[in-house]
């Protein structure tokens, strides 16, 4: 009787396991290329395989035999790896529904190696990244290979697109502070999120403004003339005048000033009276360029705040207000007027 109980339990255990899910499995590889050592690609294979099982969503295949089916050198290993009908295969004997594989080369100094995420049963790569690890460290590496493995399985974010067209052509556009091209302009692949652009055309006004580039859409900016103003010629030169002449007032005044401070020499009373009524008059003369002086200087000042994009050639900067980015729509086919003149950006 108790050997029944026994073997009732064994049956019940075996059915309990049996009933649970097991997860899917996962293999993992990184392969040296050129004069990379060896050793050093299969420690990052370790990290690599640490940091997928810490995720608990898959069971790690081993990477020896992961190894054994890619090839018997690193060449045949790096073809099978490039080719989805071997990779396919490989996935299909180790009983995997994943594979991550990446290669791992030396330009220079510096490392540079990626990793593919591939799903066996659709034979498509799923997700990919590239990483260039500057100056030769290994801890630096070791870091990148621990995040770009979680980047692998993030939602893949389709890129976008901005095209930029303005009416006056030949428009300078720069996007990030790197120079895209002249109206008009088209730049595919960027990054969906927020870019800073800037149009400028020489002898006109810049404009420049924090866009939004959505994912797997292009946005469009039209840049009308009233955004691009031309450049007002006569501030520059009112403004230098003025500061001369608020300089040359100065040194008169403390000429006079001097002079009218200045000791006086011994004589008769007449004479010291018309001295003294001569060093007044210095000295209200002083005075008089020295107020002259500060109204010159005060109105180049505000000459040069108020034209400063004239004079200086600067860039009229805006920025959307939280309360219109929040508000605006999802939707891929709006037409958004903002910013100055009117610019509108389609996406």
């Amino acid at each position: 009787m108790r050997g029944t109980w026994l073997g009732l339990a064994v049956l019940l255990s075996a059915g309990v396991a049996a009933a649970k899910p097991s997860k899917p499995k996962l293999a993992a590889l990184i392969l040296k290329t050129g004069s990379v050592d060896e050793e050093l690609a299969d420690n990052l294979t370790e990290v690599l395989i640490s940091r997928l099982a810490r995720r608990g969503d898959y069971e790690i295949a081993g990477k020896e035999e992961l190894k054994t089916k890619l090839g018997v050198d690193d060449r045949a290993a790096n073809e099978c790896i490039n080719n989805i009908g071997c990779i396919g295969r490989v996935g299909t004997e180790l009983g995997v529904t994943r594979v991550v594989v990446g290669t791992l080369g030396k330009r220079g100094d510096d490392y540079l190696y990626n990793l593919n995420l591939m799903d066996i049963t659709t034979g498509q790569v799923e997700n990919r990244v590239f990483e260039l690890v500057a100056g030769g460290k290994v801890e630096p590496l070791i870091a990148a290979v621990q995040s770009t493995a979680d980047k692998l399985f993030l939602p893949k974010i389709e890129p976008g697109g901005v095209r930029v067209s303005s009416e006056t052509r030949g428009a300078m556009v720069y996007l990030d502070d790197a120079f895209m091209g002249s109206t008009p302009v088209r730049r595919d692949g960027l990054e969906p999120g927020m870019h800073k652009m800037r149009v400028e055309k020489e002898g006109h006004v810049g404009w420049a403004k924090d866009i939004e580039v959505p994912a797997g859409a292009t946005m469009e900016v039209k840049v009308p003339l009233a955004a691009l103003p031309e450049r007002r010629h006569w501030p520059a030169p009112a403004a230098a005048s003025l500061a001369v002449l608020a300089g040359l007032s100065g040194v008169v005044g403390i000429v006079m000033e001097a002079l009218a401070f200045s000791p006086s020499g011994n004589g008769t009373r007449s004479s010291a009276i018309a001295d003294a009524d001569l060093r007044y008059r210095e000295g209200l003369i002083g005075l008089s360029f020295f107020s002259a002086a500060a109204v010159f200087a005060v109105t180049a000042a505000i000459i040069a705040i108020v034209y400063r994009q004239d004079i200086f050639g600067a860039t009229r900067e805006e920025r959307p207000s939280s309360s219109k980015r929040a508000s605006r729509p999802a939707s891929r086919a709006q037409i958004s007027p903002f910013g100055l003149g009117g610019v509108e950006v389609r996406w």
